[in-house]
């Protein structure tokens, strides 16, 4: 959200839309991520205070996909629950151990580079 909570507060949307993939989740045959629907449930959290904050929570989803059977429907159901600002509990088969530690020198590398890439687009960003 350092990236993005910057830009959509600078850019100062009426509306916000959301694609709702869900590929990137742990179990998606044909997405590499290591996300959970717990991690669904809290972007959405996370957005829907953003939306409130900026544009009167004026927020839309439009679902995308994934392809994950299992994980599809308890991806959509966290989304809702977020919206719905109820508590979400995720699956027991979903309490897994990843490795987070060995991605987040990756991921600290691209949000370097992607910072250094928009902040000639976006003034917010050139303040870190």
């Amino acid at each position: 959200m350092d990236l993005l909570e910057p830009i959509l507060i600078e850019f100062n949307p009426e509306l916000i839309i959301i694609a709702a993939g869900f590929d990137l989740y742990f179990a998606d045959p044909i997405g590499n991520g290591m996300l959970t629907s717990i991690t669904y449930y809290k972007f959405t959290e996370k957005l829907l205070t953003l939306a409130e904050n900026i544009c009167e929570g004026k927020l839309a989803f439009i679902l995308e996909g994934g392809y994950s059977l299992i994980g599809l429907p308890h991806c959509i159901y966290a989304v809702i629950k977020a919206l719905l600002r109820e508590d979400y509990e995720s699956p027991l088969f979903e309490q897994l151990d990843f490795p987070y530690e060995s991605k987040r020198e990756d991921i600290y590398k691209i949000k370097k580079s992607l910072r250094i890439l928009l902040t000639e687009y976006w003034s917010s960003l050139g303040s870190k």
